[in-house]
């Protein structure tokens, strides 16, 4: 064959290639997953031979220029955590008014559209390694997390802080490498800035192993998870060692860049919907408990709802709460703050701390309101599907 020939042949196998992946970005394109209660749907066969090979279930996220946001998972990952990670992928996506770098990011949503990005959730480690040499020519451009460092609210692992929730972390450098860097060059010098100083000052000691290149990326996460107060729990420092505060307070008082990198474009409090562990029993808390080591975590939820149908309950923190129920006789306590509580199925009471006369009690459209005419106390809450009200003096029947 002669050169010219071959360099002819060449062209076409790239088009080809390049067509052959346009279409499988408009089959996912084409997907309803809005016809399933979860918004999880399985994986077409016969989409891609090396994808169907490890993955069977998807999901996604449309940006704003109709092009979707991937998330793929394999069999072993519970649907929901894959719900979990597609609506934490949301809420940062989502607008943060009054920031400097989150007020808009319908840009970022579609840079990452654009690139193909897309989250590949595996069962493990070991079924990454296994699987990663089918995926090197996949069309999409990938940020792999393991089922096994993702941690739903409420269960065993949540409540006793082990091990590590690497969900937030592993969502955060795909937005980050996908939309942040290439869209936002002002914000990712800031992030790059800080991480030198970080460093050179022994703020952060990243591992030794850590490539340079991925300081910016592994610093954010790490002040992301001290944001969170996810290290709370614990003595500093944070992050296995890797950085040397573990508060949010600290965070602001002695690394005032880094809090400063967070309040530029993620939220003061997390906005998803936190779906807990269906096998969760017990009273699940938002109110900061120093006794419950797990709420300097979930003080930060604004909403949440039971799974499964076990008798659970849930006390909600002093923000706007919206608390949902699950099939179950769920205890449902809004606490501060102007609530929705939805006790869905079942026999539900929604809790309050005063006397049923310090109250007044209205309904209208099948919604009960109860507004605290003591202040700053109860609030007003608006109640769905609740069966009963405890006030500290009686209980009432609706």
């Amino acid at each position: 064959m002669n050169l010219k020939f071959l360099i002819h042949l060449a062209i076409v196998l790239a088009l080809l290639q390049s067509c052959s992946k346009e279409d499988l970005i408009v089959q996912l394109q084409d997907i309803d997953i809005s016809k399933t209660e979860t918004g999880i749907v399985p994986l077409p066969n016969g989409f891609d031979k090396k994808m169907n090979e490890v993955f069977t279930k998807y999901t996604k996220i449309t940006a704003e220029n109709g092009r979707p946001i991937h998330l793929f998972a394999q069999s072993g990952v519970d649907d929901e955590k894959l719900i979990r990670a597609r609506e934490i992928l949301r809420m940062y996506l989502t607008p943060v008014p009054n920031s400097k770098y989150g007020t808009s990011k319908f840009f970022v949503a579609n840079s990452m559209a654009d690139r193909n990005a897309a989250l590949f959730f595996f069962d493990s480690e070991k079924s990454y390694e296994s699987s990663s040499s089918k995926l090197q020519f996949v069309p999409f451009n990938y940020q792999d997390l393991y089922a096994t460092e993702s941690i739903l609210p409420g269960s065993s692992s949540y409540i006793y802080n082990e091990p590590r929730d690497a969900t937030f972390e592993e969502i955060l450098h795909m937005v980050q490498d996908f939309g942040i860097t290439p869209m936002m060059p002002l914000y990712q010098k800031e992030i790059s800035v800080a991480a030198e100083k970080a460093v050179s000052s022994n703020v952060y000691n990243p591992p030794s192993d850590l490539p340079k290149a991925d300081y910016d990326q592994e610093y954010l996460a790490s002040v992301w998870d001290v944001y969170r107060d996810a290290w709370r729990y614990t003595t500093p420092p944070a992050q296995y060692g890797e950085y040397k505060y573990n508060t949010r307070e600290s965070l602001k008082e002695k690394d005032l860049e880094g809090y400063k990198l967070i309040t530029s474009f993620l939220p003061e409090y997390l906005t998803y919907n936190a779906r807990l562990d269906p096998n969760f029993n017990g009273v699940f808390h938002l109110d900061l408990n120093s006794e419950l080591t797990y709420t300097f975590k979930s003080q930060y939820l604004l909403n949440v709802t039971l799974t499964g149908n076990m008798n659970s309950g849930l006390s909600g923190n002093n923000k706007d709460n919206v608390l949902t129920g699950n099939s179950g006789n769920n205890l449902i306590t809004g606490s501060g703050g102007d609530d929705l509580l939805n006790g869905l199925s079942g026999k539900d009471t929604a809790v309050f701390t005063g006397k049923y006369s310090e109250y007044s009690v209205s309904t209208s459209n099948k919604i009960t309101i109860i507004k605290d005419l003591v202040k700053n106390r109860d609030g007003r809450d608006s109640l769905k599907n609740i069966e009963t009200l405890k006030f500290s003096d009686q209980i009432i029947t609706l």
